[in-house]
């Protein structure tokens, strides 16, 4: 996900800045006033919540979704809130629709999203691990890579979040432990220090810090949302 700056951008053509200077946002005190958010995979799960969360703050959002159906209710759910949205279907395999424009403003915030999966390695989920292995490296490079031109890279590390992917998995989880499908999130909620999963606000809160300009000297970084579990 990333954000440009409208302000900065009013000379560009695209149809993404042109859907965000026909909006206007009222309430000055919010931290993501007058910025496009681009969110891929926002149809569903983190992404929707991370969607939820920066329209509260103000944010325009461009709901990027392989699903078009997900991506427009998604959208629906926004622009019912009061705010603004927009949805795409969209490939992130063959698309990067917003760093131009960062490099162009000279501002922007970039948020991948990796997993406690990327920081140690997991048996039975070794291309699941190395691609969120992968996702940590990508954010460090790109950190140094686009530092000069005031754009800030990091990336999230939440542990077990029960989506519909993982949902999809409790069957092969059960396998991998030997364990009766129903006893699975149990067993591993009994792997975190604070006895729970997280809640997918607590997630976006997150990347709501790292959108903002809180968040304005933070690069680089690969940042635990894990209930203490990574310590262990």
């Amino acid at each position: 996900m990333g954000y440009i700056d409208e302000q900065r951008c009013c000379h560009c053509e695209s149809p993404i800045l042109a859907f965000a200077r026909k909006q206007g946002d009222e309430d000055a005190n919010m931290r993501l006033k007058d910025k496009i958010a681009l969110i891929t995979g926002a149809g569903e799960g983190i992404g929707r919540a991370i969607a939820l969360s920066f329209a509260k703050e103000g944010a325009k959002i461009i709901i990027a979704d392989i699903n078009p159906k997900n991506a427009k209710k998604v959208s629906e759910e926004i622009i019912a809130l009061g705010s603004k949205s927009l949805a795409i279907k969209t490939d992130v395999s063959k698309q990067k629709a917003v760093i131009p424009y960062m490099l162009k403003q000279k501002s922007g915030k970039i948020i991948n999203l990796s997993s406690q999966s990327g920081k140690k390695g997991n048996s039975w989920y070794a291309a699941y691990c190395a691609s969120k292995f992968g996702i940590i490296g990508l954010t460090q490079s790109l950190a140094l890579e686009f530092a000069p031109y005031g754009i800030n890279v990091n990336a999230l590390c939440p542990n077990v979040v029960f989506t519909s992917m993982w949902k999809r998995q409790l069957n092969q989880y059960a396998q991998k432990y030997g364990l009766p499908p129903k006893k699975v999130k149990d067993f591993l909620m009994s792997k975190i220090p604070f006895g729970r999963f997280p809640r997918l606000e607590e997630i976006a809160n997150v990347a709501l810090f790292l959108a903002s300009e809180e968040s304005s000297y933070i690069t680089g970084q690969s940042i635990n949302v894990t209930g203490g579990q990574q310590l262990i």
